[in-house]
């Protein structure tokens, strides 16, 4: 969202700059020169031309991962997260199950464990040493997974990773649409445009008016702008596309010039996104 005010500018900065922690740069595709072109044809103030633009290459960047989740067989891979999350919680119950007894004789199963791979010990047994291998063993802070170098994993940390696991696969089952039933929408054109209207109802003050030519050529100022936008950083998309997606996006959007706007938007959108 294009916001106006300073403290607004700042915190959408502060996330370009996490964003490009995560390899996002937000100086492309389009650069400084062709979105300066642009906002000289709409008459677009420079107090907010930089912002505009890291804005528009942001949700440029988001519609590459939203395409990206689009070519993935959710279907797969959801039974694959709640495979993880069936087990993972089975796995932490078992653990968690494990009594006094159970524990004591694994840790005499680790004691065991190394005796057998003891060389001297093999050799006074007229045997091979066994390889060593990682073992349940009661440590001086509770039970732990002793691996053969030396390092351990405490059973409690284990149980409490595998409740996080299943957290982050729950998760994850949301993103990848868990509930929903259909093909994937093709959304690749909606957050740059989301951020094309915002852009021209604040840079303007104009209401975002789409009027198109019987063969999809746009009319209206803020039609025209739709395409330039899309143009400067996709030249494939056909234009009837363009069209759907901007009218779709005059519906679900309303304009945002403040943090204590953004409610109303995610209401507005939320209603219309039905």
């Amino acid at each position: 969202m294009i916001l106006k005010q300073v403290s607004d500018k700042s915190a959408f900065l502060q996330l370009v700059g996490i964003l490009a922690e995560k390899g996002v740069d937000a100086e492309k595709p389009i650069c400084a020169e062709t979105f300066e072109t642009i906002a000289v044809r709409y008459g677009f103030s420079e107090e907010h031309l930089e912002e505009a633009r890291l804005a528009i290459n942001v949700a440029i960047a988001f519609a590459e991962v939203d395409v990206r989740i689009a070519a993935i067989s959710l279907t797969r891979t959801r039974a694959k997260f709640e495979a993880v999350c069936k087990h993972s919680q089975a796995l932490q119950e078992a653990l968690d199950d494990l009594n006094e007894e159970d524990l004591f004789l694994a840790d005499h199963a680790a004691d065991c464990q190394v005796l057998a791979a003891d060389e001297e010990i093999a050799h006074f047994a007229d045997s091979a040493p066994l390889k060593p291998v990682t073992a349940l063993s009661d440590g001086e802070e509770g039970f732990v997974l002793l691996r053969p170098d030396g390092q351990s994993l405490p059973l409690e940390e284990l149980s409490a990773g595998l409740k996080d696991l299943r957290q982050a696969m729950e998760i994850s089952l949301k993103v990848a649409g868990k509930g929903r039933r259909g093909r994937t929408r093709d959304a690749s054109l909606e957050g740059p445009l989301m951020a094309a209207y915002q852009i021209y109802v604040n840079l303007t003050d104009k209401p975002f008016t789409l009027q198109w030519h019987s063969d999809n050529a746009p009319i209206s100022d803020a039609a025209c702008f739709c395409v330039d936008i899309v143009r400067a950083f996709d030249t494939s998309s056909p234009a009837s596309k363009i069209v759907s997606m901007a009218d779709e996006v005059r519906k679900k959007s309303i304009k945002v010039s403040n943090s204590q706007e953004f409610e109303k938007f995610l209401a507005h959108f939320s209603k219309r996104s039905r």
